[in-house]
């Protein structure tokens, strides 16, 4: 795809010239896209010394090099914890029914109440989250479900609030002003001023944004500490989606490895995993996630401009966590 290179070097001039960034360069194309193709809602950037305002730039430039205008018309970089989001806010999970207090599938897991969310027009659901007592996991009730999503979509909708949408679409002229926008640059927003953000720690919320099925709910920091503690003492259950951007080869593009740099990773304790919701949720989870690539294939241009779609699973015995 001779885009994908007129795209790649757009990104590396607007990234900069020091060695280290042009090393996050193939990683972050695929990230970029991955957003602008709907393959998955948000990447955090972590690992690039790159200002939001420069992500931003950087994903328009590729947006434009490969006409993704009005895709890109609907992304933002938001700003949290020193790390950068591109974010496609109407990509996001919609829990307004369980906001709302709608029942959920539930399930009984490791003799705790295991709730399962599935948002009428969710992107990427099922969803279920983990809670702690002090240091100790288990999955949350229902109740504790239906307080974190009306938090979490509260936060959605103060994002689709900074693109200029509703969820529900705009007009041509709408969507060409803003197609025409997003090729000079994303609106970059700061996430700690948004709805909702105030009543969920980082991880809770960051897990949310990155599109995983299960996320770590904490209101604070003293709780974000004490599931640090917690999760840092017992063996885990990582979960590691790879999917390469396959028509970055064929366009003499380099890619980064699959597995070395996922297109996603995130982990549930190990005494949880064994739980009959979770291994559902998972299931109905990866078959949404492949859903999208075959939409996001077709949104680059082809059906094989991603390529399949991995996931490895593995227990990690205690290590460091960082939430």
């Amino acid at each position: 795809m001779a885009g994908l290179a007129e795209a790649y070097g757009e990104l590396s001039r607007v990234v900069g010239s020091s060695r280290a960034l042009r090393a996050a360069c193939p990683r972050l194309l695929r990230d970029v896209l991955a957003v602008l193709t709907g393959l998955r809602p948000a990447f955090m950037l972590d690992y690039a010394l790159l200002p939001a305002e420069r992500l931003a730039a950087a994903a328009a430039a590729v947006a434009a090099a490969l006409h993704l205008g009005p895709a890109a018309a609907g992304c933002c970089v938001a700003e949290l914890g020193g790390c950068a989001y591109l974010v496609c806010p109407a990509a996001l999970p919609d829990l307004q029914a369980q906001a709302g207090g709608a029942a959920g599938r539930q399930a009984d897991a490791t003799e705790q109440t295991a709730v399962v969310l599935a948002g009428g027009t969710a992107q990427l659901a099922p969803l279920m989250f983990v809670a702690f007592d002090g240091p100790r996991a288990r999955w949350a009730t229902e109740a504790e479900a239906v307080d974190a999503a009306g938090a979490l979509q509260a936060v959605r909708r103060g994002l689709l609030a900074a693109v200029g949408g509703s969820g529900g679409g705009a007009t041509p002229a709408g969507a060409a002003a803003a197609a025409a926008a997003a090729a000079r640059s994303l609106p970059v927003i700061q996430a700690e001023g948004l709805p909702g953000w105030q009543a969920l720690a980082p991880p809770t919320a960051s897990g949310y944004l990155l599109g995983y099925p299960a996320l770590y709910l904490c209101h604070d920091l003293e709780g974000a500490q004490a599931a640090t503690h917690g999760l840092s003492s017992g063996s885990l259950c990582l979960h590691q989606a790879g999917c390469a951007l396959a028509a970055a080869g064929a366009a003499g593009v380099p890619q980064p490895d699959a597995w070395e740099q996922p297109l996603l990773a995130f982990s549930v304790p190990d005494d949880l995993a064994a739980a009959p919701a979770w291994e559902v949720c998972l299931a109905a989870w990866q078959a949404e996630l492949e859903a999208r690539r075959g939409a996001a294939a077709s949104a680059l241009g082809g059906r094989d401009s991603w390529g399949t779609l991995q996931l490895r699973v593995a227990s990690q015995p205690p290590r460091p966590v960082a939430l």
